[in-house]
């Protein structure tokens, strides 16, 4: 049997984000694949979703399946990882939508509990753990968001911003520590920290080493501030039922400028 051509590939993390694409796409064939932790699920143009996990090993892991796979052909496939995300305060109202056009590894660092010097780049790392994202692909993603409805949460309408993703396996949250992202992406002289999530860095890493970066783009709504306010408690702040976010309007936000873009790329 020859391989299906995937033209697109979606990689959203966790139900919440990979709903809206279950109830948006028709899909017309599904396939369980080794090294896939859930079923790839394919549309008649070419449009494959999948799952990833949580974390940069599962996203790692299910884009190496995908493209390692005698039953997929991903060889032209633009790479989309679309979701939610956490981010500053200035990423924007609550829904907000973050085009990624770079990728920072937040793991692969040095930190210590002296507070003259609390976060270091260590002299034996072998390369800088930044992945610079297609411009072009950032430029029309931008565009296809700026061009999509998005869900208001609240009186401030959402926006689009463009900038630096910060991705890494510890789900983190506070003022000292978001200091700290700042820092490390100002140390790599990598733009401007927009948003912090948990699985870009590994999918940029394989994508990567398949020769595909140029066709990888990260879009993510705004869910959570990366602080809390100055009114309440780090800890406080992450309760479900009493913290500020907006998980599922933020993964609806998302997924509008993802399927957008899938459109646009099909176009192409």
């Amino acid at each position: 049997m020859a391989p299906l051509s995937l033209r697109v590939v979606v990689l959203p993390a966790i139900g919440l984000e990979l709903r809206p694409w279950l109830d948006g796409l028709e899909f017309t064939d599904e396939r369980t694949l080794p090294g896939l932790s859930a079923p790839l699920r394919v549309t008649d143009d070419g449009v494959g979703v999948v799952p990833t996990g949580i974390g940069k090993a599962d996203a790692a892991t299910t884009l190496t399946a995908l493209f390692t796979s005698p039953r997929v052909d991903c060889s032209d496939a633009f790479v989309l990882t679309v979701g939610i995300a956490g981010g500053p305060p200035d990423s924007g109202p609550f829904g907000s939508v973050c085009v990624g056009d770079c990728v920072v590894d937040w793991d692969k660092k040095h930190r210590v509990s002296d507070d003259d010097q609390p976060i270091d780049l260590l002299y034996w790392r072998e390369r800088d753990y930044v992945y610079d994202l297609d411009p072009t692909l950032a430029d029309l993603a931008v565009d296809v968001a700026e061009g999509t409805d998005l869900r208001p949460v609240a009186d401030d309408p959402p926006r689009v911003t463009r900038g630096t993703v910060v991705s890494g396996d510890e789900f983190w949250h506070g003022d000292r520590l978001a200091e700290q992202a700042e820092w490390l992406v100002d140390a790599y002289d990598a733009g401007e920290y927009r948003v912090t999530e948990m699985e870009a860095a590994g999918t940029a890493v394989a994508v990567d080493r398949f020769d595909a970066l140029d066709r990888y783009t990260v879009v993510r709504g705004v869910a959570n501030y990366d602080r809390p306010p100055v009114d309440r408690a780090a800890l406080e702040n992450l309760d479900l039922e009493t913290g500020d976010h907006a998980n599922h309007d933020a993964a609806e936000n998302a997924y509008r400028v993802g399927r957008a873009l899938v459109e646009r790329l099909l176009a192409r």
